[in-house]
């Protein structure tokens, strides 16, 4: 959200110092998201990091789970 405020204010006109005090990020983030911005779109204002995979295989994980709902009981 952060990214696409500081974007949209930019382009609006608002001075880079203005747009960074209102998103509360420093002037370079401006800088660098409105450069994304221009060179790929939305599509480059949204995020990319989808975490890492997980430990457990499906079959440990539900058994995880439903340990966990047995003993709220």
């Amino acid at each position: 959200m952060k990214r696409a405020m500081a974007v949209r204010m930019s382009l609006l006109g608002f001075v880079r110092a203005e747009a960074a005090l209102a998103c509360c990020v420093s002037v370079q983030f401006v800088d660098k998201w409105k450069a994304i911005y221009l060179a790929s779109g939305v599509e480059g204002l949204k995020l990319a990091y989808k975490g890492s995979p997980g430990y457990l295989k499906p079959r440990e994980r539900e058994n995880v789970i439903n340990w966990i709902q047995e003993k709220k009981t």
